[in-house]
């Protein structure tokens, strides 16, 4: 839970004082205090993936996960030196695609990647005021795709050979969070203008969810989450975090005495959001002077129904790291084995899947149904 915290407050320094966004409409608002609250027992565990580990591919909790027709693709956030391991969908290890580093072999930095609709592996390298785009060739090594002087810190592709691209609120560098590029890097549409006017560090997070054709974009102290369509980012979700919301005035105070409110009133904040065919799981960190605890949100479209489940890491480390919704619409965790077997050991649920023996207290992701 520490970890966690230490994030955000590097994310809180970074920002000091000024609005997110000039976007309040937005089509569906959601109360926190509204929902209908459940316990994690409403989540069943049915089927697990357990990640195989070994001392060259050990990895933190902060995982971001791709999955193309074939493989896995797994980057973890924290590595000082990122890399991008590459299993099958059973969880067998192939082999590190890529690092970062020097070397013929290696990008200068890892910030985010994507498996375009050809299968092929993409990488986003930013340095200095330049952005690269990689693609990893036949023989396995990086070729370069294109360079845009847009300093993005994360990407996505459209269905046309486009590209958006994030690039927060660093200002004077970026005047729109967010650019449409074409296939070989020129802008050609922008998005979300950038209104803040303090000193910023550039911050590095995941920006864009893919769900399908959808394209979802969430950033850090927005209450909203938008939805790419039709040549525009409009929002479709926003949250109400009732008293843990960050009010207007904040972006306008002296950066101390912000930060102080926040931190002595707490704080809500989108951190990702996943979309099924019917169903959607929006995932939202507060933290304050209670510690820090997550609220999963879970939207049946299809019921136009809202449950709410509290999550505290120490508690509850089974369910803390949603990573997505499958095919079925079952709803997708990160754990490790450690965890996974002695919360089935405290249910009283057997183990009905396979998580085998080893030195090392791997990775597992979890496949679960939602029972109100």
């Amino acid at each position: 839970m520490k970890s966690v915290y230490l994030f955000l407050t590097v994310i809180c320094l970074s920002l000091s004082c000024s609005s997110p966004s000039s976007e309040q409409n937005a089509g569906n608002i959601i109360s926190l205090e509204n929902t209908k609250k459940l316990q994690t027992t409403s989540l069943e565990i049915i089927n697990a993936i357990p990640l195989e580990t070994n001392s060259e591919n050990l990895m933190g909790n902060r995982l971001r996960i791709r999955k193309s027709e074939s493989h896995l693709y797994i980057m973890d956030e924290e590595s000082k030196r990122k890399s991008l391991h590459v299993f099958d969908q059973a969880g067998n290890y192939i082999k590190m695609d890529i690092e970062e580093g020097g070397g013929p072999e290696n990008i200068p930095s890892l910030d985010d990647f994507l498996i375009g609709t050809d299968g092929k592996l993409e990488l986003l390298s930013t340095v200095g005021d330049m952005a690269t785009i990689y693609q990893i060739s036949k023989s396995g090594s990086p070729e370069i795709k294109f360079k845009s002087e847009y300093v993005a810190t994360s990407f996505t592709k459209l269905p046309n050979d486009e590209y958006l691209l994030c690039g927060g609120y660093n200002l004077p560098i970026i005047k729109n969070r967010v650019v449409k590029v074409s296939a070989t890097g020129e802008i050609v549409d922008t998005y979300l203008p950038n209104e803040y006017s303090g000193q910023l560090l550039p911050m590095t997070e995941r920006n864009f969810f893919l769900s399908g054709n959808k394209v979802n974009f969430i950033e850090s102290f927005d209450h909203q989450a938008y939805q790419y369509a039709g040549d525009s980012l409009k929002p479709i979700y926003t949250i109400d975090f009732g008293p843990y919301a960050i009010p207007s005035s904040y972006w306008d105070m002296d950066f101390m005495e912000g930060f102080s409110m926040l931190n002595e009133k707490g704080f809500g904040n989108i951190t990702a959001i996943f979309q099924g065919d019917q169903n959607t799981l929006i995932e939202c960190m507060l933290q304050g002077p209670f510690g820090v605890y997550k609220q999963l949100l879970f939207l049946d479209d299809d019921k136009n129904t809202k449950y709410s489940i509290k999550i505290n890491e120490e508690e509850s480390p089974v369910f803390y790291y949603p990573i997505g919704i499958d095919q079925e619409g079952h709803f997708l965790f990160l754990t490790y084995h450690d965890s996974l077997k002695d919360y089935l050991a405290q249910i009283g649920q057997p183990i009905n899947f396979s998580l085998p023996e080893s030195d090392f207290n791997f990775p597992v992701i979890i496949s679960t149904t939602l029972t109100p």
